[in-house]
């Protein structure tokens, strides 16, 4: 991958979200972003990109809190693109300039449940095509994402939800820290 490309139009859309907020005198924040961006991006899609980015942050000011966090639920794709991890908002008192940054590399938190349970439902299907007998049924789930030098790791409640499936165990082995984790599992009952 191009990094110096890449950097250079992530740079391009951070600046166009500092334009926005100074020509909207939002001087007082800091913005930190998680995102990845097509290297391939042309000026007017990081153009609309930076805007789809400056109205999540308009529709999400803080007015009370010192921060916000608005993590993607992957839900409205439209408004809030799958590339953009989350958004996060800081209210900095006495701050001239809007300050807009983003990690290069980076760990986005990813709530899985309907991925991982969509993973098994598949596996489950090819249960019968295996010969032999066995007294007992594993799975192992590994997840790899290195996009744009980033990497994602399921949520906390990701890991922790009970998936009913025909496994007796389940396994998710994290590329992110190389840990494997025991998902909870309920037995189905045939």
């Amino acid at each position: 991958m191009n990094f110096q490309a890449s950097d250079s139009k992530s740079d391009d859309i951070l600046l166009k979200i500092r334009d926005m907020l100074v020509q909207n005198k939002l001087f007082q924040f800091e913005i930190h972003l998680s995102f990845h961006i097509n290297k391939n991006m042309t000026k007017k899609e990081r153009e609309i990109f930076a805007n789809k980015i400056f109205m999540i942050i308009i529709k999400n000011v803080p007015r009370d809190e010192i921060y916000i966090t608005i993590e993607n639920d992957y839900e409205d794709l439209d408004n809030f693109p799958g590339t953009i991890g989350s958004v996060t908002i800081v209210k900095v008192p006495g701050l001239k300039l809007p300050f807009v940054t983003t990690s290069k590399f980076g760990l986005m938190q990813k709530d899985m449940i309907m991925l991982l349970t969509d993973i098994i439902y598949k596996k489950e299907q090819k249960l019968p095509l295996y010969k032999g007998k066995c007294d007992e049924r594993w799975l192992l789930i590994h997840t790899v994402d290195m996009s744009s030098g980033s990497f994602f790791a399921p949520s906390k409640e990701s890991l922790k939800h009970n998936y009913i499936c025909a496994f007796n165990k389940i396994f998710f082995l994290n590329s992110f820290d190389g840990k494997v984790h025991e998902l909870s599992s309920y037995k189905k009952i045939n």
